[in-house]
């Protein structure tokens, strides 16, 4: 996204003009601080005050920040050649860094987790089935045999079957949906508790 088009866009947010956001802008590229524009640049910002010319900053800020992270994090998943055009399309569509954050978390480089080794043991493929939920027939236990291997510390399907489910739970936990559910769950039925040191209590009485 361009300068003109976050201009735009904050202009529709904030109901004002891009000409006066682009002013603001320019102002405050400059060095200008806001209680400045709002004593001495009326007449050029459109007669902005304090609060408004902040509300005009904070939404530079962020607007800016998310594009520098959008080049940061099209730039990284390139480089391991795994960005899609689908993809691609998320992370430029994308309007808050919380969301850009989880489209990048499966790609983001991080210490070998245990559904990193269970890859490297060939276990994705199973993993594949378990979170397609397309079979419908047959022992889970059956499809996990083909993949005992000794060598691997695979020496049996239950530990087959075990060693997938952490490359599943991994998916599970990079799924931008499933983030977003839960944060819904937290906001609706969260509660915030605060319980008391035991051993401050037999100090104080």
């Amino acid at each position: 996204m361009t300068d003109s088009q976050i201009f735009d866009q904050i202009a529709s947010t904030l109901n004002s003009s891009a000409k006066q956001i682009k002013k603001v802008a320019d102002f405050i590229d400059d060095g200008a601080i806001i209680p400045f524009l709002a004593r001495y640049r009326q007449e050029a910002t459109g007669g902005l005050d304090e609060e408004q010319l902040r509300a005009v900053r904070d939404q530079i800020d962020l607007h800016r920040t998310l594009e520098d992270r959008k080049k940061t994090i099209l730039k990284a998943i390139d480089e391991q050649d795994k960005l899609t055009d689908e993809l691609e399309k998320k992370i430029k569509s994308s309007k808050d860094l919380k969301t850009l954050e989880d489209l990048y978390l499966p790609y983001k480089k991080k210490r070998k987790t245990r559904g990193d080794m269970a890859k490297e043991k060939g276990l994705e493929p199973l993993a594949k089935k378990i979170w397609d939920q397309e079979i419908e027939s047959g022992d889970p236990i059956e499809y996990a045999r083909e993949y005992i291997d000794k060598e691997k510390e695979l020496p049996d399907a239950e530990t087959v079957l075990s060693t997938a489910l952490d490359i599943v739970a991994e998916w599970i936990n990079e799924s931008v949906e499933v983030r977003d559910t839960l944060r819904e769950i937290i906001r609706k039925h969260g509660v915030i508790a605060r319980r008391r040191n035991r051993a401050i209590n037999e100090r104080t009485n």
